[in-house]
């Protein structure tokens, strides 16, 4: 079988003040079998008066060698410098009579030496361009796969209460075609007497095609048996060169729908033309809730959507291919009890890309958990807080992934009163003495349906809350009458349930997901019960 070797570009754009359209600057993606001569077209697209530029192109000399540069009708080469050793030609160019539109600037030509099945990006320097009055634009470089989205903070506030995010049922649903609706099922356990504040639902889509080129999706969604219009709409793509097709995180306000403890449906369709599709990495619902007597919490929702990639093609290095979350204003740390940090990633699963939190980072972390499309990462910062503008940020190393969430949740400390001068009154004095060890998990009773061998059920959530006065490390045991259909399939945060271990300091609530995968040589009939029990241990 031949395979070829491929060269991609990088995009530039450019404009000067006075126009109201922005200039492209390209090179057309081309593949060769090794041994072959190729030529790359640079472009000039929506340029005033082209007269004149110089444009220096790179790219991987131990996979390409330029082997010369030829004009067009639309520009002449007046001048050409080409190293092989360094891997760059810089072509000069002139059209004394001028165009506008779209320029072909010249047409590169490239050997190939390198091995079948290896690519190398073309990327363009745009040293001058100028109108035939020799009138200098200005040029910027765009690159989709630059850190260029920050997240955007969606609100941020202090609350007696705490917040849930879940992604439910969620799994990667492959190219969706028009007939083909993605559905997934939220369980949401919130504490009895909690008054939620808000939720907010985050669809997750990726690959959006039309016929075989780019294109925005058609995506329908509905919640609860209502469809919903988003309140906010986040993406990005790489903006060059072949596969440019967009990723995006659409958020919707469901506030009044999710008002408690309960179940919600999530159904995403395809109402594009028939030759279209896209697919879903998931779709998450977050809520925040307040309690009466709750512990009082500060909080920031940051939400985008940023393509990020150091991967050869993308011509960037890790520290370019960086996004963040600046979680704004000022915090007294010796006032925070705790603090946990929750990012969303899709397309994350690479162990080498990392997490940074202020002067802490971590690696290993996008690990493909809960699955392999989509990341979520929770997290205690307290150690790594600084007094003003705390920031998350999310480098792709030699790796695709595309942050789409962060969610920083601080615990403050309550301060102690102190009695003001005065008369002496006396005051009558009440405690209650918490027990050291003391854990209150809900809701008490969980159903998985009805399920065959191999099958896995949709996703339960329950809340673990301290309600001791110690700091406490909690894990778990199962005990079954269905012949060890609950010992063999139970998962807890999706893995084995006989791995998890939490620690929960004083009143901090934590939440797990659980679900069943009945084993595929499981051959009892009927319905089966069994218990969960959670064991608590002072540390």
């Amino acid at each position: 079988m031949k395979k070829n070797i491929i060269l991609l570009f990088i995009l530039f754009i450019f404009a000067t003040p006075a126009q109201a359209t922005k200039t492209i600057v390209s090179i057309n993606d081309v593949s060769v079998e090794p041994g072959n001569d190729i030529c790359a077209s640079i472009m000039l697209n929506d340029v005033i008066n082209y007269g004149t530029g110089t444009i220096k192109v790179t790219y991987n000399p131990d996979i390409a060698q330029v082997t010369g540069a030829q004009g067009t009708t639309d520009s002449s080469v007046l001048a050409l410098n080409a190293d092989n050793s360094a891997g760059s030609i810089t072509i000069s160019g002139l059209n004394p009579n001028g165009k506008t539109g779209d320029v072909e600037f010249t047409d590169v030509k490239f050997h190939a030496i390198g091995s079948s099945g290896i690519s190398t990006s073309l990327t363009p320097e745009v040293t001058t361009l100028q109108d035939t009055s020799y009138n200098t634009d200005s040029f910027e470089s765009v690159n989709g796969y630059l850190g260029d989205k920050p997240l955007t903070i969606f609100t941020h506030e202090t609350i007696p209460g705490n917040l849930t995010y879940s992604l439910g049922s969620s799994d990667y649903s492959g190219k969706l075609y028009p007939g083909n609706p993605y559905q997934v099922e939220h369980n949401i356990s919130i504490p009895t007497g909690a008054t939620v504040k808000f939720a907010r639902l985050y669809a997750y889509w990726t690959w959006s095609v039309i016929d075989t080129t780019d294109g925005y999706p058609d995506l329908k969604l509905t919640f609860d048996n209502d469809v919903l219009s988003p309140a906010a709409t986040y993406d990005d793509r790489k903006g060059f060169g072949n596969y440019d097709f967009p990723s995006g995180t659409w958020a919707y306000n469901v506030t009044n729908y999710v008002t408690g403890s309960g179940d919600h449906t999530t159904l995403i369709e395809n109402t594009g033309p028939d030759n279209s599709y896209f697919s879903m990495d998931g779709v998450g619902l977050l809520v925040v809730y307040t309690e009466p007597n709750g512990d009082e919490i500060e909080y920031w929702i940051a939400e985008g959507c940023d393509l990020i990639s150091s991967q050869p093609v993308s011509g960037l290095t890790p520290e370019e291919a960086t996004t963040q979350a600046v979680f704004s204003g000022t915090i007294n740390t010796t006032n925070i009890k705790e603090a946990i940090l929750t990012t969303v990633i899709q397309s994350g699963n690479d162990i080498d890309n990392m997490l940074i939190f202020n002067l802490e980072n971590w690696t290993g972390i996008y690990n493909g958990t809960p699955y392999a499309n989509l990341d979520v990462d929770k997290r205690s910062v307290q150690n790594y807080l600084v007094d003003n503008n705390n920031t998350a940020r999310i480098r792709a190393v030699d790796d695709y992934m595309v942050p789409s969430n962060a969610f920083l949740v601080l615990w403050h400390t309550l301060p102690e009163l102190t009695p003001e001068s005065g008369d002496n009154t006396p005051v009558s004095l009440i405690s209650d003495i918490k027990p050291e060890i003391s854990i209150e998990v809900t809701p008490s009773y969980l159903n998985f349906g009805s399920l065959g061998p191999g099958e896995i059920s949709s996703t339960h959530q329950i809340l673990i809350k301290n309600n001791g006065s110690t700091n406490l490390s909690v894990t778990a045991e199962v005990t079954d009458t269905g012949q060890d259909l609950y010992a063999r399939g139970l998962q807890i945060n999706n893995a084995t349930w006989t791995g998890y271990q939490t620690q929960l300091i004083p009143n901090a609530t934590e939440e797990a997901d659980l679900r069943i995968r009945v084993p595929v040589d499981y051959s009892h009939e009927g319905e089966k019960e069994g218990v969960l029990m959670f064991w608590a241990q002072q540390i």
